[in-house]
């Protein structure tokens, strides 16, 4: 498939942002068959590295969007993009560094360190981001088992569950 999708003018401008958009949408192809789109992008960015990183741009953007509007019809499509830049990585298309921000990302944005005050972001009875974080960690936590990835990992692990478990018990409560 590679090489076909190789074969198409990628200098025609249409087409480029026609690919790149089809690229960055994960949620469009079935959840098992996202690796299989992290690995087109991982075959074209050998040979397209400006598509690969404005693919992975998207999808960044994406994420943050997706704390952003926190509505429930829009899990699944939440889930998919987790799932897809967890692929990237497996896929060497994108850097740990890049995963840890995103994790952190996922349990810091929006939400409010007094225990007083409610985030509408992030409310407490609201766990779809712990699902969020679980399947970045299921797609790709498994390569974090030496180095320096594995002191991160361990260090957000620690992070994760005095956040999520000592806040939600705190805010609940009241």
């Amino acid at each position: 498939i590679l090489r076909q999708i190789r074969k198409f003018n990628w200098a025609d401008a249409d087409f480029r942002s026609y690919a790149i958009k089809c690229l960055a949408a994960p949620y469009s192809v079935k959840f098992n068959s996202i690796q299989c789109l992290a690995s087109i992008l991982s075959g074209l960015s050998h040979f397209y590295d400006d598509v690969a990183i404005e693919v992975l741009d998207n999808v960044l953007d994406d994420i943050r969007l997706g704390l952003e509007i926190n509505i429930p019809k829009f899990n699944q499509r939440r889930l998919c993009m987790i799932k897809y830049l967890g692929e990237l990585y497996n896929y060497r298309v994108v850097d740990s560094i890049i995963i840890f921000r995103t994790l952190y990302l996922l349990i810091t944005y929006g939400v409010s360190l007094e225990p007083s005050e409610i985030s509408d972001l992030d409310p407490p009875e609201h766990l779809f981001r712990i699902r969020l974080v679980c399947t970045l960690l299921d797609s790709c936590g498994q390569y974090f088992d030496r180095g320096t990835s594995k002191k991160r990992l361990d260090c957000f692990l620690i992070y994760f569950q005095v956040k999520e478990i000592l806040f939600f018990k705190l805010k609940t409560r009241k």
